[in-house]
């Protein structure tokens, strides 16, 4: 019995140290997608590809807020530093 809970609370303890900070996700059911960079606005900037795992887009804008709008989502991320 005291095993059983030795392990179950190490369980508990270690469970976070190897999670992953899920990511963004927005929905569509169009494929191209509006960006805005800080204050200008880029229409049909890109197009989502579902089937790459994560779909990833690059952009230049340290300290500005992105957001990405679909015909029925959106979702804004401020970029904070530099990561390749």
């Amino acid at each position: 019995m005291k095993t059983t809970f030795k392990i179950i609370i190490l369980l508990i303890i270690a469970t976070p140290l190897f999670s992953q900070n899920s990511l963004p996700v927005i929905k569509a059911t169009s494929n191209t997608v509006d960006i805005r960079v800080g204050d200008k606005l880029y229409k049909k900037q890109w197009r989502i590809m579902p089937d790459i795992k994560p779909d990833i887009y690059h952009v230049s804008a340290i300290g500005k807020t992105v957001t990405f709008y679909t015909d029925i989502d959106s979702i804004s991320v401020k970029i904070d530093k530099r990561t390749d």
